[in-house]
């Protein structure tokens, strides 16, 4: 089975940047004062020197890393493939230490990780119990990799800042469920790869693998593993 791997990358990419932006510019609170008609001159924090987390570092991440390390953060990425190196600017571990090395260290966590039995609830209270408090996560894999009523209870303990989720367990989220009340979560209905060229995009990228295959022989360099689930 081939994969559209990389199509969206950008687009995911971009939104993870417009989170860490909208927690770092406080952004509620600009659109609060301009409803209260208030001017509060208060301090901006920058992403400049801020680190960035980075859970699966396969073609989405690596987009996310490249984007991060333009607003000049520092980047620590964790991959399942055992790997221990620095690739382009970014440190890049493997392994339980490698992992919790990561969340531990992160500004901003990002998640990037397939849904596979694997990775099922993987990101749970154990992660946000690693997470500093000043933290915030962000989801753009998939919403079966987190436990959302741990992520839930870390928001509103304050155990971590804030999450911006663009995934979900259950898909479309019910009206009545207890993400929407939260002040500290961006939420968004799983478009963060919804662009105009969503379908002309993938045709396109379908067409152009399938042509280099049958008329150049080249091989497909994104098909499926069956047995990882991506």
């Amino acid at each position: 089975t081939q994969s559209t791997w990389g199509v969206f990358s950008a687009s995911l990419a971009e939104y993870v940047m417009a989170a860490c932006l909208y927690f770092e510019k406080q952004i509620p609170r600009l659109q609060a004062n301009r409803e209260a008609r208030t001017w509060e001159r208060f301090v901006m924090g920058e992403l400049a020197g801020k680190t960035m987390g980075i859970l699966g570092f396969g073609h989405i991440g690596t987009t996310v890393a490249r984007l991060a390390r333009a607003f000049r953060m520092n980047v620590v990425a964790h991959r399942r493939t055992e790997s221990n190196t620095v690739q382009d600017g970014v440190k890049v571990v493997s392994g339980e230490a490698g992992r919790k090395e990561v969340i531990a260290a992160a500004d901003y966590l990002v998640a990037c990780l397939p849904g596979t039995p694997t990775t099922l609830r993987c990101i749970d209270a154990q992660v946000f119990a690693l997470m500093k408090p000043t933290a915030v996560f962000v989801n753009i894999g998939r919403g079966s990799t987190v436990e959302e009523g741990s992520l839930i209870e870390a928001l509103q303990k304050g155990t971590i800042h804030g999450a911006a989720l663009d995934v979900f367990e259950q898909e479309p989220l019910p009206d009545h469920h207890a993400l929407y009340s939260l002040p500290n979560l961006l939420l968004s209905p799983h478009n963060a790869d919804l662009t105009p060229g969503y379908f002309s995009d993938t045709v396109r990228r379908f067409v152009q693998l399938h042509q280099e295959y049958y008329h150049q022989a080249k091989p497909f360099p994104s098909l499926v593993n069956l047995q990882l689930g991506y």
